[in-house]
């Protein structure tokens, strides 16, 4: 999907978009969609396609990373935004970079977790 996706293009999300959730399994062979998402296949195979890295009018990057869900056929079935910071609807955002080398990489980072001593949890905020 990375080569579909042409730098100055200029994407939105819907107005009444929401975050989703998409359980993941890791395997040896590789990444599965989980049981007890919100959406996805359970069982299907998924690929993380590529890092794309947008900019709003005011100047701000955003990253998120592409999903892919594909069947037994290997045919794509479902593609999912994994937003890496924070997106806002009705904002206008600039594709200014695609990387598919360094999206595993971004994808493996998103399950590491570091916790700051003396900070409540409740200090932090889901970034979607």
């Amino acid at each position: 999907f990375a080569r579909e996706l042409f730098l100055d293009d200029t994407y939105m999300l819907e107005p009444l978009a929401r975050c989703e959730r998409l359980l993941v399994r890791f395997e040896t062979d590789g990444l599965f969609v989980g049981k007890k998402g919100e959406v996805g296949q359970s069982g299907q195979r998924l690929y993380v396609d590529c890092c794309v890295t947008f900019m709003s009018v005011r100047g701000q990057t955003a990253e998120a990373l592409v999903l892919v869900e594909v069947n037994d056929d290997q045919f794509a079935v479902a593609v999912y935004l994994m937003p890496l910071s924070k997106l806002d609807a009705k904002t206008r955002y600039t594709l200014i970079g695609v990387d598919s080398e360094k999206a595993p990489e971004k994808f493996a980072h998103t399950a590491c977790v570091c916790f700051l001593p003396k900070v409540p949890v409740s200090h932090f905020r889901p970034a979607c």
